[in-house]
């Protein structure tokens, strides 16, 4: 399977340089025009698409619906891939998060593999649920093209998990509307999918039903 990973366009609080995870926030002008322009191109592609999936928050959800134009292909919510929710940081921007919360932020909290700021999801919790649902994509192992739509995170665990490692987790990252393209496969007795682990993982992903 080709899964090809786009990044929802701009929003108002990515201009902002605003932490976003869950909050429901809708694309910007700049966001269209940065996702009609990828979805022209993606359609002129050779190769075309056999399914499109969803977060299903919102800024990712128009990003899609402008794709699914193009593509002439229904859109499938896949909550697996939402952003990962940053808790008391929600609406934040890292000079007022510093300000408010200067104790997680002295911690560095939010790149602490099995801590997240009150009320939000640690990096191993969204590594966990996005490998499962990296994990169910490929279960069938159809030769299928699958375009994906998410979140900047998100397309770092991707990278991270298939192609990458995490060697250079915290430092790359998708532009919106930019695209990154991978390959899922289950083993030649149809097993399961084999996944990089994270550095001081106890037990790692090396392997998820």
């Amino acid at each position: 399977m080709q899964l090809v990973v786009m990044r929802h366009g701009q929003t108002q609080a990515n201009a902002e340089g605003r932490y976003q995870g869950a909050l429901d926030i809708g694309l910007s002008d700049t966001g269209v025009a940065q996702i009609s322009a990828q979805a022209r191109a993606l359609a002129l592609a050779q190769a075309p698409f056999q399914r499109l999936l969803s977060s299903p928050l919102l800024r990712a959800r128009q990003s899609a619906a402008l794709v699914a134009g193009e593509l002439a292909l229904p859109v499938i919510l896949a909550p697996a891939f939402r952003e990962r929710h940053v808790g008391v940081f929600e609406g934040l921007t890292q000079q007022e998060a510093r300000a408010r919360y200067p104790a997680l932020w002295a911690r560095n909290i939010t790149r602490r593999w099995a801590e997240a700021p009150p009320g939000g999801e640690s990096l191993d919790e969204v590594i966990a649920r996005v490998g499962q649902g990296l994990a169910e994509l490929a279960q069938s192992c159809h030769q299928e093209r699958v375009l994906l739509v998410a979140h900047g995170v998100v397309a770092k665990v991707i990278r991270a998990l298939t192609v990458a490692g995490f060697d250079d987790f915290f430092e790359w990252q998708l532009a919106n509307g930019a695209v990154l393209e991978v390959s899922l496969a289950c083993d030649d007795a149809g097993g399961p999918l084999r996944f990089f682990a994270r550095p001081g993982s106890e037990h790692g992903l090396a392997a998820l039903n």
